[in-house]
Parts: structure tokens; C-alpha cells; sequence
């Protein structure tokens, strides 16, 4: 079985790695090619290198897995995290958080929805936090861990608690937006100058 995974939130850090009878045979970050640090969009350079490292074509692919839900608003989000004023603020200055999402989601989503074709039950997305606990601990030698994701934002998710056992993880608490200590990092961080960021990808 081959599963194709797609990684980071469509405006950045986009990433894509292959999956071949449970074995990881190729995994890339779209900025290797296009030597753009952070690059979005939809990974198709690094899509095609791990199908090339694998000598199949995107026919062949049984599954497809997306570390994040693109399809949730982006002023859905802004509004429940924040509330109508903050596009009359001058807190809108925290541009960093949504700096070119709009455009760069939106030609993600449609690159995603040509994926989708003719695999109707076979597209899944895979929460934010769980991508990044199960990115950890599926990767470790363990059989039974504590997983612990602390993160910017990724969805409404900011940080995540779990336990892995075997191939499954059981997520016990799941913190959200505005409560973020990567975001509260980020802004610190930024404050002295040292524009301080935090990484948001699965």
C-alpha cells in the first residue's frame, strides 16, 4: 500500500513523504527545490522527488493523508479567536500570523481538491496536534511513550497531551487558540527585535 502524506498549512513549510507498506521510502520539504526558506503551496516538487524515490506515479497511490484542515475559514478562526474588532484594531499589525495565508490556501485547496478525485474514501486529514505527536512518537523506538506537543497554532490546536501505545496514540487534552506559549514565544521573542518563530508544520 502506498500513502502519500502532505505536510505544513498550505501558506508554508510545505512537505510531502511516502509511505510504503508501513515503512517511510522518501520525504521532502519543497523548499529544497525551490530554495525559498518556508516555501507554501502545494508541494509538487517534493511530491513528484518522493514518487521518483519510490518508481511510482501518482496512479499508484492508494491513500492520501493532509497533516492539517485546510478547509476551515481563515475569518472563522479570526472571529472566534480574537472577535469583530480585531479588524478595526491596531492589533492588526500581528500580520505575521496570517501573512499571505489567504492567497497561498486558497491555491493549495485547489491543488488539493484535484488530489481528491476519484479517491473518495481514501483523502484523509489528520489533525494538526496528532500530526505532530504521532511525527514523534510513531518515528521513536518506543512501544509506550508520554507525548507532549506544544506548538504556535495549527488549526484551533496550540498543544496537545497523549500517550502512544504501539501504532495508536490517545490524546487526553487538547489546548486552543488564543492560549498558545508559542505564539506568547513568537511575540516576545519579537518585542527585542530577534523575530523569534515558531514551527506550525506536520
Amino acid at each position: 500500500m502506498l500513502i502519500l502524506g502532505l505536510g505544513g498549512l498550505g501558506y508554508k513549510d510545505s512537505s510531502a513523504a511516502l509511505v510504503k507498506d508501513g515503512r517511510v521510502v522518501a520525504a521532502a520539504a519543497e523548499e529544497r527545490f525551490t530554495r525559498a526558506k518556508h516555501q507554501g503551496g502545494y508541494p509538487s516538487r517534493a511530491i513528484a522527488a518522493c514518487l521518483r524515490a519510490a518508481g511510482a506515479g501518482e496512479a499508484d497511490i492508494d491513500h492520501v493523508a493532509v497533516a492539517n484542515n485546510p478547509w476551515l475559514a481563515l475569518r472563522s478562526k479570526v472571529l472566534d479567536w480574537y472577535g469583530e474588532s480585531f479588524f478595526h484594531s491596531p492589533e492588526f499589525r500581528a500580520y505575521h500570523i496570517f501573512h499571505d495565508e489567504i492567497h497561498g490556501t486558497l491555491t493549495y485547496l485547489k491543488a488539493l481538491e484535484d488530489l481528491r478525485a476519484g479517491r473518495e474514501g481514501r483523502f484523509h486529514t489528520v489533525p494538526h496536534h496528532l500530526s505532530h505527536m504521532a511525527s514523534s512518537f510513531l518515528a521513536s523506538p518506543h512501544h509506550e511513550a508520554a507525548v507532549l506537543d506544544i506548538d504556535g497554532r495549527g488549526e484551533f490546536s496550540t498543544s496537545a497531551q497523549g500517550v502512544g501505545r504501539g501504532a495508536q496514540i490517545e490524546v487526553f487534552r487538547v489546548d486552543h487558540m488564543p492560549n498558545s506559549l508559542g505564539l506568547l514565544y513568537a511575540a516576545v521573542s519579537d518585542y527585542p527585535g530577534s523575530r523569534g518563530r515558531t514551527t506550525s508544520s506536520g
